[in-house]
Parts: C-alpha cells; sequence; structure tokens
C-alpha cells in the first residue's frame, strides 16, 4: 500500500505544480499541498494492511482537515472498509474527496455521499454483468460465495444478489467466508 500512497501522492503534487505554473487556469490562485494521515507513524507492520476499520484515528484525522479552513478538497489513497467516516463527515462538511482505491457500490450513493467521488468506477453494476454472461450461458440458478470481512466483498455480493435476484436468477446458497478461513473450517462448511 505505501508505494501505491508514494506515487498517488507524487502525481498529485506533480499536478498541482503544474497547475501552479498555468496562469490560465487559476488567475491569481495558489493551490497547495496538506498531508494528513490515519496511519500514525511508519511502522514495519503497516505493509501488511488489510484495510480494517481506522475508527478513532480516522475520526482525528477528519477532525484536523475540517477545522483547516484552507482545505477546499482532499485527495486520498484509503481502503473501502476505512473511509466511511471520512467520506460521510466530509460530505457533511461540504469537501469534496477524490479517492484513487475505493472500489465498494457503497460509496456511489450520492445521497449519503455527496461530495465524494473516484478515479475509476465502482464495483456497482457488477451484478449486471455476470447476469449478462450467466444469460448467455441460459445459466437459472447460482450459488454466491462472499468475502464477509471485506466491504468491496460484501457490498459487491449485495449488488450482485439483488440483480440476479431481480432478473429471476435462484440464488441456492449464498455463502459469507471470512478471508483467513482455514482448511478445516473450507472443509466443513464448503
Amino acid at each position: 500500500m505505501s508505494g501505491n500512497t508514494y506515487f498517488e501522492d507524487l502525481a498529485i503534487a506533480i499536478a498541482i505544480d503544474d497547475i501552479n505554473k498555468d496562469n490560465n487556469l487559476l488567475q491569481n490562485i495558489t493551490v497547495g499541498m496538506k498531508r494528513f494521515s490515519d496511519c500514525g507513524a511508519y511502522y514495519p507492520q503497516v505493509e501488511h494492511y488489510n484495510g480494517g476499520f481506522t475508527g478513532l484515528v480516522g475520526t482525528e484525522v477528519v477532525n484536523n482537515v475540517v477545522s483547516n479552513n484552507d482545505v477546499i478538497g482532499v485527495i486520498g489513497a484509503e481502503f473501502s472498509s476505512a473511509i466511511v467516516i471520512s467520506a460521510e463527515e466530509f460530505s457533511l462538511h461540504e469537501i469534496p474527496y477524490c479517492s484513487a482505491l475505493i472500489g465498494s457500490p457503497r460509496f456511489s450513493d450520492k445521497n449519503k455521499y455527496p461530495f465524494f467521488f473516484r478515479t475509476f468506477a465502482s464495483m456497482t453494476g457488477f451484478g449486471q454483468i455476470i447476469f449478462q454472461l450467466l444469460d448467455v450461458w441460459n445459466v437459472k440458478r447460482v450459488a454466491l460465495i462472499v468475502q464477509k470481512d471485506d466491504e468491496v466483498g460484501l457490498a459487491s455480493g449485495r449488488d450482485m444478489r439483488r440483480f440476479l435476484e431481480r432478473n429471476g436468477i435462484i440464488i441456492l446458497a449464498d455463502l459469507q467466508l471470512s478471508s483467513n478461513i482455514d482448511k478445516l473450517t473450507c472443509m466443513q462448511h464448503c
């Protein structure tokens, strides 16, 4: 994750530099960059972060950003499960928030997250894509296996289930498995 964040940060810095050099873009305005982190100081285990909820630290970062009157937008590189607080609070305070990593369909709801946007499409509509494939193959019944401890997995699974059922596909089983499932558990439940 830290490598991705470094290059995203570098791209943002280069873009800001280009914007500030072009007098035709934002006349008499200089764009600056402030860095906030919900990871705290660097420690080796951060390289193995699994995208879990950031809780208190995430709340503190939001408070730091919101209390800075000169912050007019936020660009983030967090996992879907970690930005729930940020996306809600920044929308509440009408601060645009762009993310480079968020894939969860949850954040496509503009009623809940009107100031959130992303640099790539979400997993919303994944159910439609799967349905089209199943329809071509004339499949009428399926079983779903979803990763239950992952925001993207759960939200994508809900989207898929909703779309498939709406289009007449019968869901025979909906297995929600943990990402750290062991062989014995798999043999007992799979």
